[in-house]
């Protein structure tokens, strides 16, 4: 249950995407609920089955019958429409040094409209505008998904007219989109493209809505005492603690006729410490426990002994040498490896096609590895695939799991890298060249919006694993190969604060420069010295360049497996789990950070005086 280095902080304002979202009040702790994006249904709630009787589908299946008939004089009617709605309430405690700086709830209903016009074959999606200055949106395109909110009221007529006005503008915006990607097609040598959308079988799967009641005095008095406790013991210089409950009910339908109602609910305890170097810098850890209430959060003992190790460590990273310059074997343990997958692999095995009419960047940014398809990626001995209906590893509850994705879809295993060879790739609805068939893997973010293919739970295993005590064998001979007098083991890497949860303010981290373009800062990483294996922390260094082709480097890795649950605390991906061994990379590059940092405080904190 305990999720590490996942989520930094909160916000409280949702940023406005588009010109549609201006009626769209603020939400609160966007973030936070971010995190919860596909939780595990509960089953106890008692609900009415019959989506007749909700008002809100009702709403949604009448408007979408009616508009699917709409039609601008010579041009094409809509051949799909879909729309989902995310109706929630979110509960947010948040506490600091030992006092509690915001306690409420919130209510809104997120709708998303997506509008296709033209075919399955050529739509007005995957359209990069042809060069046009601010043409922007998905894929870089005009997006055929657009936001606004509803009322939060079961008011069958406000709420038609709120899904009509979005509807109305999101097809006069598709029919322009498609007039100008099928002129641009006209007039250019294209290379033969995919269709634009899959056809799929409709869905109907109604389940009770979710339900919950949240008992604010009881978990404020907790939050209170452990950020207290924790910060008159070991001072940190900022102590934060946020707890988030969701109960959040998803609606979709669509004109394949697919009708579905989810109710969810999960919460997430996070909690950041940061402490600050005579050197100026910022050295900050975290640590997330995701579950479904908060009724199965570990006992406060538990919680504050993992906070005191946590302080502890820093405290060590506080005093710990700072490292100049290494090359040589590197050994990322547990956490670490799973950090390292995610940053370096696990965007690129998502199907994506390239644009009409857009630059495709190549994949140092945020494209698929479809180039790479029937190539060796990994050493021979290691296999992955995406399971997004396995719910936990082996006691941990999984982020990343979900069965139905956003686009009405059921998940089903992918077996990606067979033998270390690219094999396949997770997809959306939207076909690429290879793949045209959807597996399950289109997802939006917890508010909603356009779809897109991303892992689940990606699971990377090795034929030849050994235990993790051999493996730090392996590290030392390797280095004594080389040469070295010492090696580095990587336990965490870490992520740079730039604001404090109490002031509504997100932890930003330091992300790795896309898939094959680096990797974080290690958070914490020990020089393990060749003779006698003694190990000694060190701390501010950096990663030189790695990329995806660093991956063919591993010359070892474990028979033992650590899940991380990654969320983003931009908001930008839903939440994802990656289950991976620990691995040895025979030679990386890490050299100092050398950067200016702000002072310390002049003055110690009221309480250490």
């Amino acid at each position: 249950m305990l999720l590490t280095h996942g989520l930094k902080g909160f916000v409280t304002t949702f940023e406005k995407q588009d010109s549609t979202m201006k009626t769209l009040p603020f939400i609160r702790h966007v973030i936070g609920t971010i995190a919860l994006g596909h939780l595990v249904t509960l089953g106890a709630f008692a609900a009415e089955q019959d989506p007749g009787q909700d008002v809100l589908m009702r709403a949604l299946r009448d408007e979408l019958d009616r508009s699917m008939h709409m039609k601008l004089e010579g041009l094409e009617e809509p051949y799909f429409i879909q729309y989902s709605v995310v109706d929630q309430v979110v509960h947010t405690v948040y506490a600091d040094t030992g006092a509690v700086f915001r306690s409420d709830g919130s209510r809104s209903r997120v709708f998303s409209s997506e509008v296709r016009v033209g075919s399955y074959e050529l739509d007005n999606t995957n359209f990069g505008g042809g060069g046009r200055v601010g043409f922007r949106g998905r894929r870089g395109g005009r997006s055929n998904t657009t936001r606004a909110s509803l009322p939060v009221e079961d008011d069958y007529l406000a709420l038609r007219r709120a899904i009509w006005l979005t509807t109305d503008n999101n097809y006069k915006r598709a029919v322009e989109t498609l007039t100008r990607k099928r002129a641009y097609l006209e007039e250019r040598n294209t290379p033969e493209r995919p269709a634009d959308f899959t056809k799929m079988e409709s869905v109907q799967e109604i389940e009770p809505k979710a339900k919950f009641q949240f008992d604010r005095k009881k978990w404020e008095s907790l939050l209170r005492e452990l950020s207290g406790h924790v910060h008159h013991r070991f001072l940190p210089q900022d102590i934060s603690l946020s707890l988030i409950v969701t109960v959040r009910n998803r609606y979709l339908v669509n004109s394949d006729g697919t009708q579905m109602r989810r109710g969810d609910i999960g919460t997430v305890l996070n909690v950041n410490l940061e402490i600050q170097a005579d050197d100026g810098e910022r050295i900050s850890d975290e640590r997330s426990y995701y579950v479904r209430t908060p009724d199965d959060l570990p006992e406060a003992k538990v919680i504050q002994t993992d906070l005191e190790k946590m302080a502890e460590q820093l405290n060590r990273t506080l005093a710990a040498p700072v490292l100049d310059n290494y090359l040589g074997p590197v050994l990322f343990e547990n956490l670490a490896a799973a950090q390292v997958f995610h940053q370096l692999l696990g965007r690129g095995l998502a199907g994506s096609p390239s644009p009409a009419g857009g630059r495709r960047r190549g994949f140092g940014g945020s494209t698929s590895l479809d180039s790479y398809l029937g190539r060796r990626i990994l050493p021979r001995s290691f296999q992955v695939y995406d399971s997004p209906q396995t719910e936990s590893f082996p006691d941990t509850f999984l982020a990343g799991r979900y069965r139905y994705d956003e686009e009405g879809v059921e998940s089903k295993r992918v077996d990606l890298v067979k033998n270390g060879i690219l094999r396949q790739l997770v997809m959306s609805r939207t076909p690429t060249k290879e793949f045209s068939e959807s597996t399950g893997h289109g997802r939006s973010t917890a508010l909603g919006g356009s779809a897109r293919a991303q892992i689940g739970c990606l699971f990377i295993e090795s034929n030849d694993g050994v235990p993790l005590t051999e493996l730090k064998h392996i590290l030392l001979e390797e280095a004594e190969a080389q040469g070295l007098k010492f090696a580095l083991k990587v336990t965490a890497l870490g992520t740079s604060a730039s604001g404090s949860a109490k002031d509504g303010m997100a932890f930003f981290g330091r992300f790795g420069r896309g898939p094959g373009g680096g990797l974080t800062e290690p958070l914490y990483a020990y020089k393990v010295y060749v003779e006698g294996g003694r190990e000694e922390l060190v701390r501010g260094c950096q990663f030189g360049q790695v990329t995806l082709r660093s991956l063919r480097d591993i010359i070892a890795a474990s028979e033992s497996q650590e899940c991380y649950n990654q969320i983003s605390s931009t908001g930008m991906t839903p939440p994802s789990s990656i289950i991976a061994p620990s691995v040895i990379f025979e030679e990386l590059d890490l050299t100092k950070v050398e950067i200016e940092r702000d002072k310390r405080p002049f003055l110690k904190a009221p309480g250490a005086r």
